[in-house]
């Protein structure tokens, strides 16, 4: 029983560490550090509960993602005999690690439960590894800000002069570090005192989200800032608004970051060819999909992705994390996996809940960041929690 927190903390640690925790790469499928700590402590946990405790809580919440687990593994088995052994290994293998993640917030609620683990000691875990990451960012926008200097067979978008610490990817960074801010929203707007040092953190933290230059990030804080400004305080959007003006007018990098929007050589345009496409095969395939995380082989059979897209990172899923679903695990799957991520917004009376998942969902139809595993484990531990999170 003692091993919980700290194998608790070495998860959390290992996920920090991002694209640099990876043990293998083979072809489409990676194996990361993390996924082997994260494992260790699922099997101790289901060990601990069924063997020693006789006891496993599954929460409401869960009944849904399990379901749409269980429509995944259809959709998969379906399409089973259109692909190679290759090819439904790597499927496999990410529903596999869908399943794990999934596990990893069951064995928390339970440890939860029987007050192993407290809510304080989940988020401080979170927030201190947030902010490592950022930090770590700001070192790698110093020292290392063009990631088009990197192995173009590695598949990383050329990235310059953008923070994307140990994630290689600046919206998904993004996405995370917004995910931390929130708890200090959260703290704050509930009453309590943040430190010199929390307020520094404050600082670190929205500096490395400025500098990620992501669109979808500012996005994302924007919806927190309305959130917190609408139900705690209408100073803070006040607040944020000559922040942000000033902020604009002051960093030219942003003023192109946001005129680029209308650019038909920027990323923005590419989401809109990426919804496009995907809604193409959607069309086809509207029941299961086309099998989950076969995506990548989805596209190549519909002509959607040359050779050197077919290698990238973004040929396995859609630019929308919602999209993606669909197109994977068709409407049936959709239903069960939005049913599970939105029930938080109507049963629970948590704003920070409610501010997790509108912005995570709204920001998660421009990256598909609901599936990204580092803030999956976050969204996730947080919803299957979230009858007993009083925070």
């Amino acid at each position: 029983m003692k091993l919980f927190k700290p194998l608790f903390v070495l998860s959390v640690f290992t996920l920090s560490l991002g694209q640099f925790s990876a043990l293998s790469k083979q072809d489409f499928t990676n194996l990361y550090l993390f996924d082997i700590v994260l494992g260790l402590f699922v099997l101790l946990g289901f060990y601990y509960f069924f063997v020693v405790k006789k006891s496993f809580v599954l929460p409401s919440v869960s009944i849904l993602f399990l379901s749409f687990t269980v429509i995944a593994m259809i959709s998969l088995f379906k399409v089973s005999f259109n692909y190679n052994e290759d090819e439904l290994f790597t499927s496999f293998f990410y529903l596999l690690r869908w399943f794990l993640y999934l596990s990893f917030g069951l064995v928390t609620f339970n440890l939860l439960h029987h007050s192993i683990l407290t809510h304080d000691y989940i988020i401080n875990t979170f927030v201190s590894f947030g902010i490592l990451i950022g930090i770590v960012g700001l070192i790698q926008l110093i020292v290392f800000p063009d990631l088009s200097l990197a192995d173009k067979s590695l598949g990383w978008d050329p990235h310059k002069n953008r923070l994307f610490s140990t994630f290689l990817d600046p919206n998904f960074v993004g996405a995370y570090l917004n995910l931390i801010l929130l708890f200090f929203f959260n703290k704050y707007y509930s009453g309590e005192k943040l430190s010199t040092i929390e307020y520094s953190c404050v600082i670190l933290l929205l500096l490395s989200l400025i500098f990620t230059f992501s669109r979808s990030a500012w996005f994302m804080f924007s919806i927190i800032v309305l959130m917190y400004g609408l139900f705690r305080s209408r100073m803070l959007l006040l607040t944020f608004l000559i922040i942000a003006f000033a902020t604009y007018f002051a960093i030219p990098r942003i003023q192109t970051r946001v005129a680029g929007i209308t650019d038909p050589a920027d990323s923005a345009h590419f989401r809109l060819v990426s919804w496009s496409n995907t809604l193409s095969i959607i069309q086809d395939n509207l029941l299961l999909g086309v099998g989950f995380n076969t995506f990548r082989y989805a596209q190549k059979e519909y002509g959607l992705v040359d050779y050197s897209g077919y290698e990238s990172h973004g040929a396995s899923g859609s630019d929308s994390s919602l999209l993606f679903v669909l197109a994977t695990t068709g409407i049936f799957g959709l239903m069960f996996f939005l049913g599970g991520f939105m029930q938080p917004l109507f049963k629970s009376k948590n704003l920070l809940l409610k501010t997790l998942i509108v912005s995570l969902l709204l920001e998660s139809f421009f990256i598909n960041s609901l599936f990204y595993p580092q803030i999956l484990i976050i969204w996730i531990v947080l919803l299957i929690n979230y009858s007993t999170f009083d925070i």
